[in-house]
């Protein structure tokens, strides 16, 4: 089926752009896109449920169970860059 292949394709690039765009904005993304395949149309909707269900992810494994997230070498390479 294609939603079969489509989530494939999104669960590789989750973990090919895990490292460089970080936690938050990998998950933010799959999430997203996991909602887009499934077939909602409802854009904003899906926004803010990917944006509140990260939020409680994030405090969970970052605060509850202190797991350092990725940050993400792109954007720290960004912040570097613009701060030099």
């Amino acid at each position: 089926p294609p939603v079969l292949g489509g989530f494939t394709v999104a669960i590789a690039l989750y973990m090919l752009l895990l490292q460089p765009l970080g936690f938050l904005l990998a998950s933010y993304l799959f999430l997203v896109a996991s909602m887009a395949l499934l077939g909602s149309r409802r854009w904003g909707l899906n926004l803010l449920v990917s944006a509140l269900a990260l939020g409680a992810i994030y405090v969970i494994f970052q605060t509850v169970f202190s797991v350092v997230l990725p940050s993400g070498t792109l954007l720290q390479g960004l912040f570097k860059g613009a701060a030099a």
